[in-house]
């Protein structure tokens, strides 16, 4: 059986314009500022950018490496919040930082003690990719603003909601749970879906190959 986390197709294409989403005040330096330091190294990791979109073994890679770099940390909800609205102001400069900051902020969702996770999305240049990577179950993260590409991939049973639109490969691998987008997603959604519920308000551009696994799009309906 050929591994869907293989050669993803177009994954560089223009997509849709996301909506205007206004600043808050986020970014408090004070919660920031230690998670700084682990960003960096992660960012300074030397992995080519099409290993990291193409190969599912080298994301789990990552993902584990960022778990054991900040797995005895357990950053705070509030803390997590504001990095993430900084590193979409802010600290993405390439592809690579929003992939790579994605799965970071996934990782430090996972190991945190918090359960519920308000990210405010701003209005920018970059999309982050990856965000609820392995999300588990009693986690639920709420995201106001436009997401980029495979949003919860390989969820184990959390909760997403996003008040926006998401990029293409939503929900890819995703074993259980469930996602909400208030909005509408791109193509190949729910590739590879081997349980939960995929919920969309708006259009599905495409599905990928669904195993299993609940799926509703309510402009349909």
């Amino acid at each position: 059986m050929k591994n869907p986390f293989e050669a993803f197709r177009d994954y560089f294409e223009d997509h849709p314009s996301k909506t205007s989403i206004s600043k808050t005040g986020r970014e408090q330096e004070s919660n920031i500022l230690p998670i700084l330091p682990f960003f960096e190294k992660i960012r300074e990791e030397s992995t080519p950018l099409a290993a990291i979109v193409l190969n599912n073994t080298v994301i789990e890679g990552l993902y584990k490496k960022i778990i054991k770099l900040v797995e005895n940390y357990a950053f705070s909800a509030s803390q997590i919040e504001d990095f993430t609205y900084k590193l979409c102001l802010e600290l993405i400069k390439a592809p690579f930082d929003s992939i790579k900051g994605g799965i970071f902020i996934s990782a430090l969702i996972n190991t945190s003690p918090g359960k519920l996770f308000f990210l405010e999305i701003p209005d920018s240049n970059h999309l982050v990719h990856f965000l609820g990577y392995q999300l588990p179950e009693g986690k639920t993260i709420e995201i106001d603003g436009n997401t980029g590409d495979f949003l919860g991939t390989n969820l184990s049973g959390g909760t997403i909601s996003v008040s926006g639109n998401v990029r293409d490969w939503a929900g890819t691998g995703m074993k259980g749970g469930r996602i909400v987008i208030n909005g509408s997603c791109g193509r190949f959604a729910c590739e590879w879906m081997r349980g939960g519920n995929f919920l969309v308000t708006g259009k599905i551009e495409s599905l990928g190959k669904v195993i299993k696994g609940e799926i509703r799009e309510h402009w349909r309906e």
